[in-house]
Parts: C-alpha cells; sequence; structure tokens
C-alpha cells in the first residue's frame, strides 16, 4: 500500500443485534464493493461504532459482509468507531493526518438524504478534493427529510461543533490488520 492509493470511505448505518446489517448499510457497503473493484488499489475505511450488537463494531460487520462478497481483507485499511456523521469526518481527518495518508483521490459513499450534510462535513474536515457517492436506498418519509435537513441547517447557520469526549477519545480507529 503507497500512501497516495485512491481511498473510499463506506459511511455506516445501523445493524441488529446479530449483525445483519440495514437495508440502508447493505446499499452502502454493496456500493463500496463495486466502486472497490473498479479502483482496484484503493483502500477501504468503514465507519460505525457500537449500537445494537454490543461486541462488535458496526464497521466489523460492513467488513464482514464485504468480505463475505469476496473482498480481500487486506483492502479494508482501517475502522473508524464514530458515533454520528461529525466523528465520521472528525476521526477520519485524525486518521488520515496521522498516518500521513494523502489520498488522489477519495470517494465517499452515504445515502442520498445524508448527502449534503456529509459534502459540507468533507469541505470542513478534509484538505483534499473527494467526491460524495450518493446510493439509493428504500424512499425516506417525510419526517426522515426533515430530521436531516434540520442536521444539515444546524451544521450551516450553527457551525460544526465536536463534543469534548470526542476529541479526548483514546482510539477513534483502529488500523486493519491483515491476520485478520
Amino acid at each position: 500500500m503507497k500512501k497516495t492509493d485512491p481511498l473510499i470511505v463506506i459511511l455506516g448505518h445501523e445493524n441488529d443485534e446479530d449483525g445483519n446489517l440495514s437495508e440502508i448499510a447493505l446499499s452502502r457497503v454493496n456500493t463500496g464493493i463495486t466502486f472497490a473493484h473498479e479502483w482496484w488499489n484503493a483502500q477501504i475505511i468503514l465507519t460505525g461504532n457500537y449500537s445494537k450488537n454490543k461486541e462488535q463494531a458496526h464497521a466489523y460487520w460492513m467488513a464482514v459482509h464485504m468480505i463475505n462478497m469476496g473482498l480481500d481483507p487486506r483492502r479494508i485499511y482501517a475502522y473508524i468507531y464514530s458515533r454520528n456523521t461529525v466523528e465520521d469526518f472528525y476521526f477520519l481527518e485524525k486518521l488520515l493526518k496521522d498516518r500521513r495518508y494523502k489520498p488522489s483521490k477519495c470517494l465517499v459513499i452515504t445515502s442520498e438524504i445524508h448527502a449534503p450534510r456529509c459534502h459540507f462535513l468533507a469541505k470542513y474536515f478534509l484538505s483534499f478534493n473527494g467526491n460524495i457517492y450518493i446510493t439509493r436506498h428504500p424512499e425516506s418519509s417525510l419526517e426522515d427529510v426533515h430530521v436531516e435537513l434540520q442536521k444539515f441547517f444546524d451544521l450551516t447557520e450553527k457551525g460544526v461543533k465536536i463534543n469534548e469526549d470526542s476529541r479526548d477519545h483514546p482510539s477513534p480507529y483502529e488500523l486493519n490488520s491483515p491476520s485478520r
């Protein structure tokens, strides 16, 4: 791996107690697999903390699905243990700086109603140009759209706020070991 290899970042969503990914998470992961085949030398970063399954983080379950679909586990560069979208990008920035990783191109995979907020946060935190790829997923309710728009407007009007426990997180990410 070179520190300039392309990067695919797949933002997490949720899974159930048994590790089964939500439809939205599956859509994002399957899109990531498609791009991983096209970008043969891209490294992959998966985001998502512990939610309903307390034994493994959501990012782990995304990796399991990708590996079961034939992805070489060595392509997974890191897991980011984020609890929300702001932490996704805050910890991604930290990981890239800590590891001196400057990808030649970066693709962030998320869902359609999530894209404006992700685009804003990518520009806020990341010092390189990347693209947001939007996946299709089951229709969002009007309430979902309203909630997402409110989060986006809050960011643009009130600014990005990082929780103190996020700043002090001792280990917000984990590099993947080829022995996994």
